[in-house]
């Protein structure tokens, strides 16, 4: 994606169609998510990064599942709200556990083996912070619901990523492992409802949106 000042890359994993979204400086990476993806590896490689700095959603394996493959070739931080570790570090939160059944009911997902896991987090980032990467600033917003660590990430007071917690034309789902209704009614749906309509949203599955097209303000959540 083109923006005013950025280039974003956009990487979709064949797995599930998770996205990763990228930002190159020079030999330093930041990936929003970190998807399973060869086409994300080969382009890495291709601009000879050697540093990867990870911003998660939230850790679901789907966003995840790039991980141990980056640990592999490259120096990689992995920053994550509060709760990050508590679903990272657990197959049954993380869904690696349950995750080739998953897959098994959606027509779009590649067949592929995973392996019950578990992964550790190197930063956790407190709700309303900010972190910096190469002058470039991000608030980390707590957006409980989707999964007990779920966040969003704003760059810049423009750019919002938002895993699963906001997609354009589906409601938010809560009934995975972590997952919390009375927190997404109660908390997170009227943050999302606060935040400048003209934000736009990078979800964690689809293509990029400005809040006021995204589903947010038609879902009813039962």
């Amino acid at each position: 994606y083109w923006l005013m000042d950025y280039i974003i890359y956009a990487f979709k994993s064949p797995l599930i169609e998770a996205m990763s979204y990228c930002l190159i400086q020079e030999s330093e990476c930041l990936l929003i998510d970190a998807v399973y993806s060869m086409e994300l590896l080969e382009f890495l490689h291709k601009h000879k990064v050697n540093r990867i700095t990870i911003l998660l959603t939230h850790g679901h394996y789907d966003h995840i599942l790039g991980i141990p493959l980056l640990r592999e070739k490259y120096f990689v931080t992995v920053i994550s709200s509060k709760n990050g570790p508590e679903v990272l570090g657990n197959p049954k939160k993380n869904l690696t556990a349950v995750a080739n059944l998953i897959s098994s009911f959606r027509k779009s997902a590649i067949k592929m083996n995973v392996r019950a896991t578990s992964m550790h987090v190197d930063l956790m980032l407190q709700d309303g912070t900010f972190y910096e990467w190469n002058g470039i600033h991000f608030k980390i917003i707590y957006t409980p619901g989707h999964s007990v660590d779920s966040a969003c990430y704003l760059m810049e007071n423009r750019y919002l990523f938002t895993g699963d917690t906001l997609l354009q034309n589906e409601n938010v789902t809560l009934r995975f492992p972590g997952g919390n209704q009375k927190d997404y009614i109660a908390y997170t749906k009227p943050l999302l409802e606060t935040l400048a309509r003209d934000l736009i949203v990078f979800p964690g599955h689809g293509e990029r949106f400005s809040i006021s097209d995204s589903n947010i303000f038609r879902e009813k959540v039962e």
